[in-house]
């Protein structure tokens, strides 16, 4: 089993912190996504990953060796980058074949294992057109055979979905899963979208200001988030009081006040389509409240209504730091 580890990753571009002391360990065969806010270093550690950037401080090791100071080429990682990075003088084919004649194959060996690899991915009937006569969708999947063509170890994607539009993006989630398992190669992508991160990692690696917050499977990160930042960005969180927070569809409406109630006045909603986001006053705060458009009724969707709101205290996630 091929384990890739990074010990105490520091990096710093003129007198900025982009990396701090980050430390994790993926196991062979994993899909792991680096999540988090724009500028927080997730692009920066995919990069000091694959060898594009130098680390000032920590190393890194890939199966027990040590690659801090290796070059991208002893690496063995398959990268693709949010813009593909596709030779727009070459078809489908030569694209992907190109990593292949650069490390010496012959056309004929080349061109039987692009085969394969296209074959694979069902990019056949498109393996003679040039990336301009091809889809958004169908350039990614062009880059990523690019990449798996050469059979390496690691598989890292640079926001690969952000540049598509919300239909294709969920189709392609789909797609880079099953090309993930398919091959079983171990995954490492990048990306700012949580939805994305929830659906097709085995575990995410959340980012903040060149921090890791918290590193875990995409239901203990909803479940138990260690702290407000977590609870924040993987998923929404209403929150109460410093140390604890609670998931607006695990809030409820009651009838009458009880013990786990709270009186509420309605000052905003939104309609999701599958729900209603309700916003509500009361006394611990503003409140977001989650109700299926089904349960819904005509009271609750008016502004200024007076409703109670039950808190399951078994739904309330305990904040371990601020």
């Amino acid at each position: 089993m091929t384990t890739l580890r990074a010990i105490n990753i520091t990096k710093r571009f003129k007198g900025m912190t982009a990396l701090d002391r980050v430390s994790f360990e993926i196991r062979d065969g994993e899909f792991v996504c680096i999540l988090g806010p724009s500028g927080c270093g997730k692009s920066t550690l995919l990069r000091s990953l694959a060898g594009l950037e130098a680390i000032d401080e920590g190393s890194i090791e890939i199966g027990g060796r040590d690659v801090t100071c290796a070059p991208p080429s002893e690496r063995n990682f398959g990268i693709v980058f949010q813009s593909y990075a596709l030779f727009p003088n070459l078809n489908v084919e030569e694209n992907i074949a190109y990593g292949l004649w650069n490390k010496g194959l012959s056309k004929d060996e080349a061109a039987e294992r692009v085969a394969g690899i296209i074959e694979t991915t069902g990019l056949g009937c498109h393996s003679k057109k040039y990336p301009q006569q091809l889809s958004g969708g169908q350039q990614q999947r062009v880059a990523i055979c690019r990449a798996l063509v050469l059979n390496p170890e690691f598989l890292l994607l640079d926001e690969p979905l952000s540049a598509l539009d919300a239909k294709v993006r969920l189709k392609l989630r789909k797609e880079i899963r099953q090309i993930q398992q398919r091959f079983a190669i171990t995954t490492i992508m990048v990306t700012h979208d949580q939805e994305e991160a929830l659906s097709m990692a085995d575990r995410i690696i959340v980012m903040n200001e060149g921090r890791i917050e918290q590193m875990d499977t995409p239901q203990a990160l909803y479940d138990a988030p260690v702290n407000g930042f977590v609870a924040d960005f993987v998923g929404t969180a209403n929150f109460v009081g410093a140390d604890r927070a609670i998931r607006p569809e695990s809030l409820c409406l009651s009838k009458s006040l009880s013990d786990n109630t709270i009186q509420a006045e309605v000052c905003d909603v939104e309609y999701r389509g599958a729900f209603y986001r309700i916003e509500v006053d009361t006394h611990v705060g503003h409140l977001m409240v989650d109700i299926p458009s089904q349960q819904s009724d005509a009271k609750v969707l008016r502004l200024g209504s007076r409703l109670y709101i039950d808190i399951p205290q078994d739904k309330v996630i305990m904040l371990k730091s601020a």
